[in-house]
């Protein structure tokens, strides 16, 4: 049999993780008592993993992207919320802290407004960290049951939210 690649990065990680998954299952197989310690461990690794996995937005041209913002995203967030006023308002320090949190708010689904990511301003939003960050590439949505019934006060909250942090991203410094 011949050697494994050897893999670094996020490529390492995950063989890392694929590799503790199928441990899990031979463990469970091996014994009839379900090793639940062993279940979360790996639950909280996925979870540890998304966030090592995140894009970081210190590469983007926030120029262009405030150019979009101001032209057609602030136009259509607008539109959504209806002179809506803000309740407690999600902030941000820097401008990559800002777009990973305008990322993490718009183009994830949560519970009670599913329909989020496929607003227009969301679609926009997509588009301009495509096309003006570097390597970025749209995450893996978690569409579930429990998100299937959509509450107007829970998507009207969020999209707030997201306005928010438009507002603190057009307030910070630009990146040197």
């Amino acid at each position: 049999m011949g050697a494994k690649p050897k893999l670094i990065g996020k490529n390492r990680l995950l063989s890392d993780i694929l590799a503790l998954i199928s441990h899990y299952s031979w463990a469970r197989q091996q014994t009839n008592l379900p090793n639940r310690s062993v279940l979360f461990r790996i639950l909280f690794i996925l979870q540890v993993v998304r966030l090592v996995l995140t894009y970081n937005f210190s590469n983007c041209n926030s120029e262009k992207i405030l150019k979009i913002y101001g032209a057609l995203i602030s136009t259509d967030l607008c539109k959504d919320l209806d002179k809506d006023k803000f309740d407690q308002i999600k902030d941000c320090d820097s401008r990559p802290a800002c777009l990973l949190k305008i990322e993490h708010y718009t183009l994830n689904p949560i519970a009670g407004c599913p329909s989020l990511p496929d607003k227009d301003f969301a679609l926009r939003t997509k588009e301009a960290l495509i096309h003006n960050c570097p390597g970025y590439s749209e995450p893996e949505r978690n569409r579930t049951e429990e998100m299937a019934q959509e509450v107007e006060n829970i998507c009207r909250n969020q999209t707030l939210q997201i306005l928010g942090l438009w507002f603190s991203f057009i307030q910070s410094p630009p990146q040197n």
